[in-house]
């Protein structure tokens, strides 16, 4: 039996594993074209994205102008289009009873919406119910609440059916605007502050997908 009728999952290294597989080398490959002067490693990557958000990076670290901003775009889908990641050991298992139960499967992610629904399909044999993707207007993307309010409105969800997965911290601010319950991924090879904000601020944090069966599922 379902605890919460609505799981919210973020992406990118919460359901797939794409910053190693994707995003990072997409990255890499701007930073050459684009800026062969500046090195920014992997580590430093994720903490920028996690402390700033990849917009900022782009536009505040890097200073992007608006047409390099064109090619960065053409590098990343050029690697979204070309790599289907894989997901977690043990995500399909838990989703697939998750939505054998009824659940509502829903992605809020700032992946575009094709490649996710696609990512879905190949890994899980079933697209999400709903996707709040990149491709959305910039004021609706995490961590703005358009995602929450959106759910509970089409449908008729409190705040109290809703949980969210994510490693990011714009998914916890959009979860404390509307006082839902936020869990936070420590699985992936996240860094010490990360984690640590994480373990500070989440209502949950958990280190493997098996520690989500006994929030989501009533034993």
């Amino acid at each position: 039996m379902l605890r919460y009728k609505c799981l919210i999952l973020d992406h990118d290294d919460t359901v797939v594993m794409s910053t190693k597989e994707v995003h990072y080398p997409a990255f890499l490959e701007m930073l050459v074209l684009l800026r062969p002067n500046i090195h920014i490693t992997q580590e430093e990557f994720i903490a920028y994205n996690f402390n700033l958000g990849f917009q900022k990076l782009c536009h505040d670290v890097l200073q992007l102008n608006d047409e390099e901003m064109k090619i960065e775009y053409q590098i990343w889908k050029k690697h979204t289009r070309n790599t289907i990641p894989k997901a977690f050991p043990g995500m399909k298992e838990l989703l697939i009873e998750y939505k054998s139960q009824g659940g509502l499967i829903v992605v809020s992610s700032h992946s575009e919406s094709f490649e996710i629904n696609r990512d879905y399909i190949e890994n899980f044999g079933f697209a999400p119910d709903n996707i709040f993707g990149w491709d959305m207007e910039e004021e609706q993307r995490k961590p703005n609440p358009h995602c929450l309010d959106t759910l509970m409105n089409t449908y008729s969800l409190t705040k109290d059916d809703i949980i969210m997965l994510d490693d990011a911290k714009s998914g916890y601010l959009m979860c404390k605007e509307r006082n839902v319950t936020f869990i936070g991924n420590c699985y992936y090879d996240s860094l010490p502050e990360i984690k640590l904000f994480l373990k500070k601020n989440a209502d949950f944090t958990i280190e493997s997908v098996a520690e989500l069966y006994p929030i989501i599922f009533q034993q």
